[in-house]
């Protein structure tokens, strides 16, 4: 999407511009009205263009639902998440629990060695120079489901769950897809669809588990 929008962005920008330019210089190849009708259609789509790739690229996406600090808690359906006694659910999310990982795709520089036979049984040979790895660093994506309730936030995934106490989080690292959970020397990265939301009522949680 952000790359059929960029494209359209150059050419309808470049078609505006021209279209502005021809009848700023007073040549015209087509009638002005036309001309300048077709230069601010052109300029009005690079824009929509620009700002659908901001909208992707930064998440300008508005938030469904929305928490008030200090106001009383949602209490929602655990569905198949066993509570303890007391527990109650605030929040069951789609969520993706995340983790930094490191993958070698592949070698740089490096040559093999060079044997030459100098005698009869003589053999002389020439050190080989290691190639360096090439690594690249990306997010592994573990889709689950996400349970904050007034004891626990729990991530229930194939790959990287978890299952803290409220009391034991140190720290939240909000970003603009999801938040950082931080739990001692422990950090768990989480994708959600409204951080927002999501956050604030995690935040809500801690405080009033206090």
């Amino acid at each position: 999407m952000q790359v059929i929008c960029g494209f359209l962005a150059v050419v309808f920008g470049l078609s505006g511009f021209s279209c502005f330019y021809n009848l700023f210089i007073g040549r015209y190849p087509s009638p002005p009205l036309v001309l300048f009708f077709f230069g601010l259609f052109s300029l009005a789509i690079t824009v929509f263009c620009l700002w659908m790739i901001a909208r992707y690229k930064f998440h300008l996406i508005p938030e469904h639902r929305s928490y008030a600090p200090g106001s009383p808690l949602p209490i929602v359906d655990p569905g198949n998440m066993f509570l303890a006694s007391g527990e109650v659910c605030y929040a069951k999310e789609a969520a993706k629990s995340c983790k930094l990982k490191t993958q070698t795709v592949g070698y740089s520089g490096g040559g093999g060695g060079v044997s030459v036979r100098i005698a009869k049984g003589v053999t002389l040979h020439s050190g080989s120079r290691r190639s360096a790895p090439i690594k690249k660093t990306y997010l592994d994506k573990s889709p689950g489901v996400l349970y904050i309730t007034n004891k626990r936030i729990i991530m229930a995934s194939s790959t990287y769950p978890f299952d803290r106490k409220l009391s034991a989080i140190s720290a939240i690292t909000p970003y603009t897809d999801g938040f950082a959970l931080h739990v001692g020397s422990a950090i768990h990265t989480v994708l959600v669809k409204e951080p927002i939301y999501v956050t604030n009522i995690l935040r809500a949680a801690i405080a009033a588990n206090k």
